[in-house]
């Protein structure tokens, strides 16, 4: 079982600590231990610090009051991915986030 407090380790760890660990993220969350945003976190976080396309568009930045998304692998496709999972389509997502951040998302 992963813990609340073992998963936040994992998310905020270094880059190389949280490639080693995904597998045992990706168990608890096929088990259902964890939820799916924390698992699609973790997987486009890894991808992004690996200069690599995210795939659910869970990472984003703000700069100057602008929310921005780091590429996403198949635009098209991410809704469909996102719900496969049970997460928000990303258009919420997104509302949510310039909600958080008082930004305006820039595509």
């Amino acid at each position: 079982v992963l813990s609340p407090a073992a998963y936040l380790l994992v998310q905020l760890a270094r880059p190389v600590i949280q490639r080693v660990l995904f597998g045992v993220v990706q168990d608890a969350f096929l088990r259902g231990d964890l939820p799916a945003s924390s698992y699609a976190l973790l997987i486009d976080r890894v991808l992004v610090n690996d200069g690599l396309p995210q795939r659910y568009g869970s990472q984003a930045y703000v700069r100057q009051r602008k929310l921005y998304l780091y590429p996403i692998e198949d635009p098209s496709g991410v809704d469909q991915r996102r719900r496969a999972i049970g997460l928000e389509p990303l258009t919420a997502y997104i509302r949510s986030l310039e909600s958080l951040y008082g930004a305006t998302y820039v595509p």
